[in-house]
């Protein structure tokens, strides 16, 4: 907050970022574990997909799967991070949002996803 109010009308610096700069960046740099089961889940399904694709919505962000086909973004919620069972309230307003554009959003809890079987996840792609 104190650095928001002590840059607030000053040009950004050539080290700095602005809102669309950062939203090309690949934030995390590194796939979660949860993550990395889902993309083997729709590789092993045959079902192409893109990872960490910025979403133009109002509360824009990079989401962790984007399924084109199927025009479906997939959350892979941890659940210490998201909040488990209730999930944040900006996941809550984004997928308000997204739904609004007239995608699918299939969120996904780190618990079920951990125990998840590969027929389980297939079920659950049936939107």
């Amino acid at each position: 907050m104190k650095i928001s109010k002590a840059n607030k009308g000053k040009k950004a610096s050539k080290g700095s970022f602005t809102k669309e700069s950062r939203s090309k960046l690949i934030i995390p740099k590194k796939d979660t574990s949860i993550e990395i089961k889902i993309q083997n889940f729709l590789k092993q399904l045959e079902i192409p997909f893109f990872t960490h694709q910025y979403m133009k919505i109002e509360h824009g962000y990079q989401c962790d799967i984007l399924i084109p086909s199927k025009n479906l973004v997939i959350e892979c919620d941890g659940n210490y991070w998201h909040h488990y069972p209730t999930g944040t309230e900006i996941d809550n307003i984004r997928t308000k949002e997204l739904i609004e554009k007239g995608f699918n959003v299939l969120r996904l809890w780190e618990i079920d996803i951990r125990k998840m079987e590969l027929n389980e996840f297939e079920e659950r792609l049936k939107i």
